[in-house]
């Protein structure tokens, strides 16, 4: 059984094995070779789009339950030839990503194709792919409503249009909230030494903010829509998110970006069987199970070789929007932190023996935060307010980095 390599390219299915050696039964390709063992599949996944940047292509190997996570793949020469006669080349940055020299956009009316040749000579080539008609992504809506359980909460939904032609849609989204450390305070309690008969513990001021931090995450799915069947080419209230209510993420200042991607046909139905397996994954009982799934990547000197992955060329537009829980449901007290704060005051343990002292092994192993001095909170405890990292440190759980995007 073989798990794949993490792809920002089909990293929004449910499971990451999924993404790319995606299980099929009755549509795949016959394969002499084996796919376990030593036979590592590469795992291709690049998003070539409209917008003026450095392009970025990533690779990796397969690999099995027995090894401790990807392997990435080094040393590749990678390009990217156009119709139009421009040639675009990449270089390797860490963790399998090549980014290209020059920043380019993808242009309509030209055919683009991704070209690899690895360390060991293995040349493999992308079917020629084109940019689909530009689609506007008009605007985010965050809405109060309960989900199909009745649970109460808040909806992000998209609104989007484009031209006749256009009427394949793709959703990815990175969220972003705002983290405040309930517990923090302007003080670290250190070990300046421990002896056999002396502990030498300091009060000092931190060093780093950890009071305000910012968490994130691209959740794991495949968001499509189509409006061929409409009367019109318009795509109105597309669920891309509920957070339920209770949830910490709302406690105080929440953000989400979203992406639309125009696809192709040929994409499109990439990314259908994708979302279908992924679902079916789910269900032990489904009649799509276990096979292989070839992406638009060959093996130029054996065309049946497994390549895992997709070459995509789209047109994208992107918006993003912040949220109040106030806003939705004003008068109501914001959801609680992630965790249930409290005190502890536990003891140095002087005449306890080295190694097993239970305020010090705390704080070596980084998991309680000082808070203040125990004036009674915790009645018979030693003398250090003590919380646990996550209440009194908001690092533990985001960066202390503000994004350049966000606003207060």
């Amino acid at each position: 059984m073989f798990f794949t390599t993490y792809l920002p390219l089909l990293k929004h299915t449910k499971r990451g094995l999924i993404a790319v050696l995606l299980l099929l039964q009755g549509c795949i390709t016959d394969y002499e070779g084996s796919i376990g063992g030593s036979s590592e599949v590469l795992v291709v996944g690049g998003i070539l789009t409209d917008e003026f940047k450095k392009q970025e292509v990533f690779l990796s190997r397969s690999y099995s339950f027995e090894n401790a996570g990807p392997r990435y793949e080094t040393e590749a020469q990678v390009l990217v030839t156009a119709s139009d006669g421009q040639t675009h080349s990449f270089y390797e940055t860490p963790n399998g990503i090549y980014r290209s020299v020059a920043p380019f956009a993808a242009l309509e009316g030209v055919t683009y194709q991704l070209e690899i040749t690895t360390v060991t000579g293995d040349a493999y080539v992308s079917s020629p792919m084109g940019l689909p008609p530009p689609t506007e992504l008009e605007s985010l809506q965050a809405q109060a409503s309960t989900n199909e359980q009745g649970e109460p909460g808040i909806s992000i939904v998209a609104n989007g249009s484009g031209p006749a032609t256009a009427t394949k849609f793709r959703y990815d989204f990175e969220e972003t909230w705002k983290i405040i450390a309930p517990y923090w305070s302007p003080y670290d309690l250190l070990v300046r030494s421990e002896g056999r008969t002396q502990i030498n513990l300091a009060v000092v001021d931190r060093e780093t903010e950890e009071r305000v931090c910012y968490g994130s995450a691209r959740p794991e799915q495949v968001l499509l829509t189509s409006t061929s069947a409409l009367s019109s080419n318009e795509v109105v209230n597309f669920p891309l998110r509920f957070i339920s209510k209770d949830n910490y993420l709302l406690q105080h200042r929440y953000s989400i970006g979203v992406k639309q991607y125009g696809l192709s046909e040929e994409t499109y139905a990439y990314y259908q069987t994708l979302e279908r397996l992924s679902m079916a994954a789910d269900n032990i009982f489904s009649e799509d199970q276990p096979g292989f799934l070839q992406g638009n990547i060959i093996a130029v000197a054996d065309p049946t070789e497994p390549v895992a992955g997709y070459f995509e060329v789209s047109s994208v537009s992107q918006k993003r929007i912040f949220v109040n829980f106030e806003d939705l449901y004003p008068g109501e007290d914001p959801p609680g932190f992630l965790v249930d704060c409290q005190f502890s005051a536990p003891g140095a343990d002087i005449n306890a023996p080295v190694g097993s002292r239970v305020l010090l092994n705390a704080i070596y192993k980084n998991v309680v935060r000082y808070y203040g001095i125990n004036r009674g909170e915790v009645p018979g405890g030693s003398t250090f307010l003590m919380v646990s990292a996550n209440c009194g440190d908001c690092t533990t759980l985001g960066s202390n980095i503000k994004p350049d995007f966000w606003r207060d």
